[in-house]
């Protein structure tokens, strides 16, 4: 047995006779207001019983109960980070790169050169240790840890370092709507008041609020009360409330007797606003009639509306009684959850660096698609009944879940499993997926999803599944994110460049010195260039780089073209260095007025050009256009945490190559001896020479694989070639989409149209844009509004294209008909309200003298 403030332990169906009851559902569905359920209604475990009660009957439990389910999605998502899978690859590539080469080495050092197998495997392996970059997790987790503190100074704690780079790479941002785009607070706008009588819209307000608890008051009392002006509230205090009945599941209304300052006694009320109707149905039925059209306006916009009405008592024939007068239907006043302060800002920041925000709610399908207008977002939100499409099927109309999510902009009156479902199916698709929540309710979608955000004031297991957790309220913080994740990507995409370019300049230089040159190069120098390039690569984490304005994504292919440009230019000009240098080869310097040097020296040249070009190759692979070309379309000058540390080490490979003692050995091969500072002198100049021939054709590959040009290799695009046509094809999508929803609704064109227009009252064609079509619906739009008031639930819909299908010449020649139907059926309905209304009426008049005349 349910009663008030139970916690259904089980999912299970509620069982009658009885009254109906208010449950909480907001660890369900993240909704603040309660919902009526009635005998033969569903009940999840979770919900808190608020008001009433009844028997209900156990359907699941444990493991296989609602709440259960949504722990176990939580428990199923196991993944590692993507920051980890491309280092991955990036080893993985670079180890088989290496063991190609070494492997070379290693047998022709053996069988060519007759060395013995331990020379020659400590060779090998050297240079395969100096190919593989493994410092990289240090200087990753270096570079995502800067980023983690640089975002807790904008109120973002980041409890997953890989969330921060995955966060640059989200195309689509899945947000919760209630406490993440809205305040999850209810308030009264004062803009959408709307009177019946010839009264002021404050004075609409202040009778709602005199039928409001003015103690321990629930939201919507909070939202009444709280629209008072200040000359509203003066004029509260000078009422004096006798009696008030409070809302419940049956009368749907509150009602205050009350007195005024003037002495008048009146009887206040404020409820549901199609009971609120019936009271004038009698009496007023012109009144009535304009009530049902703001009442299907504002139901269509997804306003929760309450009709104020008021009556007036007179002292009656037995003192201490009253006569109640005429019920005078004031008005309607519209409750809605606003959005945040920021949200709409956000939303267009977002998508101008290439981030799509689509909105999940538990909300009814019309309050979504509202507050989405509100937010400037896509209207274009599904409800509900497409799960029910999919229970049994992986596809609708042909279409996946991963397509029509794809061409929607949000769903609506989903639970926990649907909003899991719809971030695992974009992910299917290729996309980055980030997901914004508070609740209990959003804790798998945040688990499931590459970046889960959970905003100020979430719940404790929102905030345990998310990889982001926002302390200041509002959602800029999520923008001022991207741009950090982007820079942080920047930096670990040139740290990756600078690194595979490196390994590479190494790779090629010893395989073809030591196959074909036939220069030996000692091993412990190498290990010493290895060590500073180490202590140099920590700074490019501290280094000033500008975010793209799209989302990032590593392409690998891509990286190691650009790094094999680099290093392999340079590895050229070292090859080409050692050939100039020998005194048994070109021995060049003579041509520079200088002596000729000794194998020593030649090792010592050597050195310091490679040390010269792996540092200069930094400021290569940080921009994208020339090096030393600065702005705000190429890269900004490097910092000085990148400067100092690069400087370093350019002074040292420098100084080392002219003072080296050549007594002085760490190791075996060939000895190291300092040249003049003539010598290193002309090998900084023919290295400079180098960086600008390495970094004009890096600037060249870059063009070929830009978006505006094609591979000049294979003659087709290698990206998609621009927005518009990337927009063009997700419009020609959402189409498909939408025709195979509506094939699989069975419904034609015409009935269609006939079912949108039964929505909607008169003038509403030429006054609203169009947003949405009932599947098939046949009751009138006044029966499915009062459906939705008993039972918390939005009528069944659908989705249809932005602008309707008014207009189109497959429909144009069954609007005119649709619409007078419509008009024609709207007032019969009206005209049986009325009737059943009045029939009411007379029946509890009848039954009074019936009693009456027992009583005598």
């Amino acid at each position: 047995e349910l009663v008030g403030g139970t916690v259904a332990p089980a999912d299970g169906r509620l069982l009658g006779p009885g009254e109906p009851m208010l449950l909480d559902e907001s660890s369900l569905t993240g909704e603040a207001l309660a919902v009526t359920k009635f005998p033969g209604d569903d009940v999840l475990s979770g919900a808190v019983v608020e008001q009433g009660e009844l028997e209900m009957v156990v359907t699941a439990c444990g493991p296989n109960s609602f709440h259960g389910k949504t722990i176990a999605l939580i428990d199923s998502v196991q993944e590692q980070g993507n920051i980890q899978k491309v280092l991955g690859r990036v080893a993985l590539m670079m180890v088989i790169i290496g063991a190609i080469g070494v492997t070379a080495i290693f047998f022709v050092m053996v069988f060519r050169d007759k060395q013995s197998v331990g020379d020659s495997f400590k060779q090998a392996f050297v240079i395969l240790v100096s190919v593989i970059p493994l410092g990289a997790p240090v200087v990753t987790t270096t570079c995502l840890a800067i980023g983690a503190l640089e975002l807790s100074r904008e109120k973002a704690v980041v409890s997953r370092l890989s969330a921060i780079e995955e966060m640059a790479g989200m195309d689509i941002l899945c947000s919760d709507k209630t406490g993440t785009l809205t305040t999850n607070q209810l308030i009264l706008d004062t803009d959408e008041i709307s009177t019946l009588t010839d009264v002021d819209p404050s004075y609409v307000v202040l009778v709602a609020a005199l039928a409001a608890k003015q103690e321990n008051q629930d939201a919507i009392d909070k939202a009444v009360c709280g629209a008072l002006t200040d000359e509203g509230r003066e004029s509260l205090a000078g009422h004096t409330v006798h009696r008030f009945v409070p809302f419940n599941p049956v009368d749907k209304r509150t009602e205050s007797t009350v007195t005024a300052p003037d002495g008048t006694e009146w009887l206040y009320s404020k409820g549901a606003p199609h009971i609120m109707r019936d009271l004038v149905a009698i009496t007023h039925p012109d009144v009535a009639e304009r009530a049902d059209e703001i009442i299907l306006d504002k139901a269509q916009r997804g306003l929760r509306a309450l009709g104020v009405a008021r009556a007036r008592l007179s002292p009656g024939a037995v003192e201490g009684e009253h006569d109640q007068g005429e019920w005078e239907l004031l008005g309607m006043i519209s409750l809605l959850d606003p959005p945040r302060h920021d949200s709409g800002d956000t939303i267009v920041r977002a998508a101008e660096m290439g981030v799509e925000v689509k909105m999940i709610t538990g909300d009814q399908r019309a309050i979504g698609i509202e507050t989405a207008r509100r937010l400037n977002m896509g209207t274009d939100i599904l409800g509900n009944e497409i799960w029910g499409d999919m229970q049994n099927h992986d596809t609708v109309g042909g279409r996946t879940l991963g397509e029509i999510v794809e061409s929607v902009n949000g769903f609506a009156g989903v639970y926990p499993e649907h909003k899991f479902k719809i971030v695992e199916s974009l992910q299917q698709r290729g996309h980055f997926v980030g997901m914004t929540g508070d609740g209990v309710n959003d804790a798998p979608a945040l688990k499931r999803a590459n970046v889960g955000i959970a905003v100020d004031g979430a719940t404790d297991a929102a905030k345990g599944a998310a990889d982001i957790l926002l302390n200041a309220p509002g959602l800029s913080t999520i923008v001022t994110a991207l741009v950090h994740s982007r820079i942080i990507f920047r930096r670990l995409e040139e740290y990756i460049i600078y690194r595979m370019g490196s390994s590479m300049l190494i790779l090629i230089f010893f395989f073809f010195s030591i196959i074909v040159v036939e220069f030996d190069f000692p091993t412990w120098a190498l290990i010493l260039l290895s060590l500073v390039n180490d202590f140099t690569v920590m700074a490019t984490s501290l280094d000033r780089v500008h975010p793209n304005r799209e989302p990032d994504h590593w392409v690998m292919w891509k990286l190691l073209l650009i790094s094999l440009v680099i290093g392999g230019i340079f590895a050229v000009a070292a090859l080409l260095l050692v050939y100039l240098s020998l005194e048994t080869e070109v021995n060049w310097w003579h041509i520079w007025n200088l002596r000729p040097l000794k194998l020593q020296e030649t090792v010592a040249v050597i050195y310091a050009h490679l040390g010269i070009a792996i540092q200069l190759s930094i400021f290569s692979a940080r921009n994208r256009s020339f090096a030393l070309w600065f702005g705000p379309n190429h890269s900004p000058p490097p910092s000085l945490y990148l400067l100092v540390p690069v400087g370093l080490a350019l002074l040292l490979a420098t100084f080392l190559g002219v003072y080296w003692p050549g007594d002085v050995s760490l190791g075996g091969g060939v000895a190291m001896e300092g040249a003049s500072w003539g010598h290193i002198g002309v090998t900084w100049f023919y290295t400079v020479v180098w960086w600008f021939v390495a970094d004009l054709f890096k600037v060249g590959v870059f063009y070929a694989l830009s978006k505006d040009s094609h591979d000049v290799l294979f003659g087709l695009p290698l990206e998609k070639n621009n927005e518009a046509q990337r927009a063009e094809e997700l419009k020609k999508m959402q189409a498909e989409n939408r025709k195979a929803l509506y094939e699989a609704s069975g419904d034609t064109p015409a009935e269609r149209l006939a079912s949108e227009m039964r929505q909607r009252p008169e003038g509403y064609l030429s006054q609203r844009p169009h947003g949405s079509i009932a599947a098939g619906a046949a009751a009138s739009p006044l029966m499915q509004m009062k459906a939705a008031a008993d039972t918390g639930k939005a009528p069944r819909v659908a989705t249809m294209p932005p602008g309707g299908f008014v207009g189109s010449s497959e429909t144009a020649s069954a609007q005119g008909a649709a619409y007078e139907l419509h008009k024609r059926v709207t007032r019969i309905e009206r005209r049986t309200d009325a009737l059943e209304a009045g029939a009411g009426h007379f029946d509890t008049r009848i039954t009074a003298l019936e009693n009456s005349k027992k009583n005598k």
